[in-house]
């Protein structure tokens, strides 16, 4: 998946949010930290990360490659920044979701509060 698929599957992301959540916004809400979240309520309520990472192709029955976790577990880093608003990852790809929620990394995310969710466009 190129960039720019990548960029339209984030949009159609947002959109679906935007159903549940009200008018999503692309903004950092959280005070000096440098980071736009692709997803934030219009109440500042929600805020949302989209990633939309494919299954390592090479090794389709095993774990994600050590970039994916490191990217993911990025982002629920910034999420765990946002502390009155209810944090949400999404994760496109149904494979990759349940592998990340499997992991110690995605495990530890939940346990912190960030909720992990497969929103299919």
């Amino acid at each position: 998946m190129n960039y720019d698929d990548r960029m339209d599957l984030e949009e159609k992301v947002r959109k679906k949010l935007a159903k549940r959540f009200g008018k999503p916004s692309k903004r950092s809400i959280v005070p000096q930290i440098e980071h736009d979240f692709d997803f934030v309520s219009a109440d500042d309520s929600v805020v949302g990360e989209v990633k939309t990472s494919e299954p390592n192709s090479q090794n389709p029955n095993g774990n994600l490659r050590t970039a994916t976790l490191g990217d993911i577990s990025k982002d629920c880093l910034f999420l765990l920044t946002a502390k009155r608003a209810r944090k949400i990852l999404v994760l496109t790809n149904k494979t990759v979701c349940q592998k990340f929620k499997a992991s110690k990394y995605g495990k530890a995310a939940q346990k912190l509060g960030v909720e992990i969710e497969n929103v299919n466009v």
